[in-house]
């Protein structure tokens, strides 16, 4: 089975790192059509990018939507494509639904998608106090991304008090996670905008 990394500083899109060299698309199909729902994420994921066959958005939501019943993973990949109109008419009302399906069930990749998703309304301080919510509820399922955008919040005071020490401490946090960017901030006396 395909490894799954939820490691994009700016999306939550999944990466997947190839873990054994028998998982090609036939097999991924052959066990999604058996049920499996952690094999229709990862074909999923190879349509919505490519590898492996020809792109196919619609294609990619249609596994990731089958698929999101039994593994929250696939909800939160969906709430992505909702919330980009990637495959689908945008709507962050279907992004908001299933990244808080995925993110109550602890999955921190929904929980970033949830954090995104109300970071959308940027005027808004009620849904930038939800994003903070969902960050950190994501950094405690020790997702990179969580725990980046965490320490942005804390270290921009938006929807948090501006706290300095603990945006470092979070991108500490993402910077052991493997954010590089979060590094140069964690190293710094200074986290200053």
């Amino acid at each position: 089975m395909l490894k799954r990394l939820c490691v994009s500083l700016l999306l939550c899109a999944s990466t997947f790192v190839l873990a054994h060299e028998n998982d090609d698309i036939s097999h991924l199909q052959k066990q999604c059509q058996n049920g499996d729902a952690e094999h229709c994420t990862d074909l999923a994921f190879a349509y919505a990018n490519g590898q492996g066959v020809t792109q196919d958005l619609n294609k990619a939501v249609e596994l990731y939507t089958k698929a999101c019943a039994k593994d929250p993973f696939a909800c939160a990949n969906l709430s992505y494509h909702y919330r980009e109109g990637r495959g689908v008419d945008k709507s962050l009302e279907k992004a908001l639904y299933y990244s808080k399906k995925a993110c109550n069930a602890e999955d921190g990749c929904g929980c970033t998608e949830l954090g995104l998703t109300y970071e959308m309304n940027k005027d808004d301080e009620v849904s930038q106090r939800q994003a903070v919510e969902a960050f950190i509820k994501g950094c405690r399922f020790d997702n990179a991304d969580a725990c980046f955008h965490l320490a942005e919040h804390y270290r921009k005071g938006i929807g948090v008090a501006k706290d300095l020490a603990k945006a470092k401490e979070n991108y500490e946090q993402a910077c052991m996670f493997g954010i590089d960017e979060a590094c140069s901030f964690s190293s710094s006396e200074k986290t200053a905008p």
